[in-house]
Protein backbone atom coordinates (compact mmCIF):
# COMPACT_ATOMS: atom_id res chain seq x y z
CA UNK A 1 0.00 0.00 0.00
CA UNK A 2 2.78 2.70 0.81
CA UNK A 3 4.80 1.73 -2.61
CA UNK A 4 1.79 2.33 -4.50
CA UNK A 5 0.87 5.78 -2.65
CA UNK A 6 5.05 6.69 -3.27
CA UNK A 7 4.61 5.27 -7.12
CA UNK A 8 1.27 7.96 -7.06
CA UNK A 9 3.18 10.81 -5.50
CA UNK A 10 6.07 10.23 -7.89
CA UNK A 11 4.07 10.26 -11.04
CA UNK A 12 1.90 12.84 -10.02
CA UNK A 13 5.70 14.90 -9.74
CA UNK A 14 6.86 13.76 -13.06
CA UNK A 15 3.16 15.09 -14.64
CA UNK A 16 3.65 18.50 -12.68
CA UNK A 17 7.37 18.65 -13.97
CA UNK A 18 6.25 18.03 -17.00
CA UNK A 19 3.32 20.93 -17.06
CA UNK A 20 6.26 23.09 -15.83
CA UNK A 21 8.63 22.56 -18.55
CA UNK A 22 5.26 23.25 -20.80
CA UNK A 23 5.12 26.46 -19.12
CA UNK A 24 1.68 26.17 -16.96
CA UNK A 25 2.93 28.35 -13.98
CA UNK A 26 -0.09 26.88 -12.12
CA UNK A 27 1.42 23.16 -11.85
CA UNK A 28 4.97 25.41 -10.44
CA UNK A 29 2.44 27.15 -7.40
CA UNK A 30 1.28 23.30 -6.70
CA UNK A 31 4.80 21.57 -6.55
CA UNK A 32 5.76 24.76 -4.68
CA UNK A 33 3.54 24.75 -2.26
CA UNK A 34 3.80 21.11 -1.30
CA UNK A 35 8.03 21.73 -0.41
CA UNK A 36 7.80 25.24 0.95
CA UNK A 37 7.64 24.08 4.42
CA UNK A 38 10.32 22.05 3.84
CA UNK A 39 12.33 24.57 1.92
CA UNK A 40 11.89 27.17 4.88
CA UNK A 41 13.31 24.16 6.99
CA UNK A 42 16.21 23.32 5.59
CA UNK A 43 17.37 27.19 4.65
CA UNK A 44 16.72 28.11 8.89
CA UNK A 45 18.75 25.27 9.22
CA UNK A 46 22.05 26.16 6.60
CA UNK A 47 21.33 30.18 7.45
CA UNK A 48 20.17 30.25 11.49
CA UNK A 49 18.54 32.85 10.99
CA UNK A 50 14.73 33.62 10.43
CA UNK A 51 14.71 36.63 8.04
CA UNK A 52 17.26 35.07 5.79
CA UNK A 53 15.82 31.93 5.29
CA UNK A 54 12.28 33.94 3.88
CA UNK A 55 14.38 36.17 1.72
CA UNK A 56 16.19 32.37 0.71
CA UNK A 57 12.80 30.63 0.14
CA UNK A 58 11.70 33.61 -2.04
CA UNK A 59 14.53 33.83 -3.71
CA UNK A 60 14.66 29.79 -4.19
CA UNK A 61 11.05 29.81 -6.13
CA UNK A 62 12.48 32.00 -8.62
CA UNK A 63 15.16 29.98 -9.30
CA UNK A 64 13.45 26.47 -9.65
CA UNK A 65 10.93 28.54 -12.05
CA UNK A 66 14.22 28.78 -14.44
CA UNK A 67 16.14 25.49 -13.67
CA UNK A 68 13.23 22.91 -13.82
CA UNK A 69 12.22 24.20 -17.59
CA UNK A 70 16.04 23.61 -18.66
CA UNK A 71 17.41 20.55 -16.13
CA UNK A 72 16.11 16.57 -16.84
CA UNK A 73 15.16 15.82 -13.90
CA UNK A 74 14.56 11.98 -12.31
CA UNK A 75 13.97 12.40 -8.51
CA UNK A 76 12.74 15.67 -8.12
CA UNK A 77 13.11 15.39 -4.37
CA UNK A 78 16.76 14.73 -4.51
CA UNK A 79 17.40 17.23 -6.96
CA UNK A 80 15.39 19.98 -4.92
CA UNK A 81 17.37 19.39 -2.05
CA UNK A 82 20.15 19.84 -3.74
CA UNK A 83 19.56 23.17 -5.00
CA UNK A 84 17.92 24.73 -1.77
CA UNK A 85 21.38 23.54 0.13
CA UNK A 86 23.69 25.24 -3.10
CA UNK A 87 21.71 28.38 -2.52
CA UNK A 88 21.42 28.29 1.12
CA UNK A 89 25.62 27.57 0.61
CA UNK A 90 26.17 30.40 -1.98
CA UNK A 91 24.22 32.89 0.19
CA UNK A 92 26.60 31.89 2.97
CA UNK A 93 29.34 32.61 1.29
CA UNK A 94 28.40 35.56 0.07
CA UNK A 95 27.76 36.80 3.89
CA UNK A 96 31.10 35.93 4.51
CA UNK A 97 32.61 38.00 1.82
CA UNK A 98 30.71 40.72 3.21
CA UNK A 99 31.65 40.25 6.31
CA UNK A 100 35.30 41.48 6.04
CA UNK A 101 34.06 44.91 4.78
CA UNK A 102 32.64 47.92 7.33
CA UNK A 103 31.72 51.41 7.09
CA UNK A 104 35.11 52.16 9.05
CA UNK A 105 36.77 50.15 6.34
CA UNK A 106 34.92 52.42 3.51
CA UNK A 107 35.17 55.88 5.73
CA UNK A 108 39.34 55.65 6.21
CA UNK A 109 40.34 54.94 3.00
CA UNK A 110 42.08 57.94 2.82
CA UNK A 111 43.50 56.81 -1.07
CA UNK A 112 40.01 56.44 -2.41
CA UNK A 113 40.73 57.45 -5.41
CA UNK A 114 40.98 61.59 -6.21
CA UNK A 115 37.51 62.01 -5.43
CA UNK A 116 36.07 63.00 -1.25
CA UNK A 117 36.47 60.42 1.89
CA UNK A 118 32.83 58.65 1.45
CA UNK A 119 31.06 58.99 4.72
CA UNK A 120 27.90 57.68 5.53
CA UNK A 121 24.59 60.32 5.65
CA UNK A 122 24.72 63.20 7.98
CA UNK A 123 27.93 61.80 9.49
CA UNK A 124 26.01 59.47 11.45
CA UNK A 125 27.17 55.62 12.01
CA UNK A 126 25.86 52.66 10.83
CA UNK A 127 26.27 49.00 11.05
CA UNK A 128 27.27 46.43 8.87
CA UNK A 129 24.99 44.65 8.52
CA UNK A 130 23.18 48.06 6.83
CA UNK A 131 26.20 48.19 5.05
CA UNK A 132 26.07 45.24 3.30
CA UNK A 133 22.52 45.26 2.49
CA UNK A 134 23.45 48.78 0.34
CA UNK A 135 26.39 46.68 -0.64
CA UNK A 136 24.13 43.93 -1.98
CA UNK A 137 21.65 46.89 -3.61
CA UNK A 138 24.25 48.05 -5.80
CA UNK A 139 24.61 47.54 -9.70
CA UNK A 140 26.77 44.70 -10.20
CA UNK A 141 29.80 46.93 -12.09
CA UNK A 142 29.46 48.69 -8.87
CA UNK A 143 29.24 46.03 -6.66
CA UNK A 144 31.99 43.93 -7.94
CA UNK A 145 34.22 46.82 -8.18
CA UNK A 146 33.86 47.87 -4.26
CA UNK A 147 34.04 44.68 -3.01
CA UNK A 148 37.17 43.94 -4.78
CA UNK A 149 38.76 47.23 -3.78
CA UNK A 150 37.39 47.19 -0.32
CA UNK A 151 37.04 44.02 0.58
CA UNK A 152 39.49 41.99 -1.48
CA UNK A 153 42.04 45.00 -1.23
CA UNK A 154 42.80 44.68 -4.67
CA UNK A 155 44.32 47.94 -6.72
CA UNK A 156 42.71 49.54 -9.69
CA UNK A 157 45.12 48.19 -11.93
CA UNK A 158 44.79 44.44 -10.67
CA UNK A 159 40.60 44.95 -10.44
CA UNK A 160 40.82 46.31 -14.19
CA UNK A 161 42.79 43.30 -15.35
CA UNK A 162 40.57 40.94 -13.43
CA UNK A 163 36.96 42.45 -14.80
CA UNK A 164 38.57 43.53 -18.40
CA UNK A 165 37.26 46.97 -17.61
CA UNK A 166 39.86 49.92 -17.95
CA UNK A 167 41.30 52.05 -14.93
CA UNK A 168 39.10 55.07 -15.63
CA UNK A 169 36.12 52.29 -15.79
CA UNK A 170 37.14 50.72 -12.28
CA UNK A 171 37.73 54.28 -11.25
CA UNK A 172 34.40 55.68 -12.49
CA UNK A 173 32.33 52.10 -11.21
CA UNK A 174 33.84 52.93 -7.99
CA UNK A 175 32.72 56.43 -7.46
CA UNK A 176 29.59 55.50 -8.66
CA UNK A 177 29.23 52.60 -6.25
CA UNK A 178 30.30 55.28 -3.02
CA UNK A 179 27.98 57.76 -4.14
CA UNK A 180 24.79 55.11 -4.44
CA UNK A 181 25.69 53.88 -1.35
CA UNK A 182 25.54 56.90 0.67
CA UNK A 183 22.27 57.50 -0.88
CA UNK A 184 20.87 53.42 -0.11
CA UNK A 185 21.85 54.14 3.25
CA UNK A 186 19.96 57.22 3.47
CA UNK A 187 16.96 56.06 2.32
CA UNK A 188 17.06 52.78 4.57
CA UNK A 189 17.25 55.08 7.14
CA UNK A 190 14.80 57.81 6.44
CA UNK A 191 13.05 53.98 6.43
CA UNK A 192 13.55 52.96 9.55
CA UNK A 193 12.88 56.50 11.16
CA UNK A 194 9.18 55.87 9.46
CA UNK A 195 8.51 52.41 10.77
Amino acid sequence: MLSSIRKKSNQSETALIQSIQEGDKKALEKLYRRYHHLVFGICLKFLKNKEDAKDAVTEICQKLAVEIKRTHIRSFKSWFYVLVRNHCYHMLKEKQRYKHISLENVKNHAHFMEYPRFEAPDNESCDDETLHRAVKELKPKQKECVIMFYVEKQSYQDIAEKTGYDVKQVKSHLQNGRRNLKKLLTRNREAEHEK
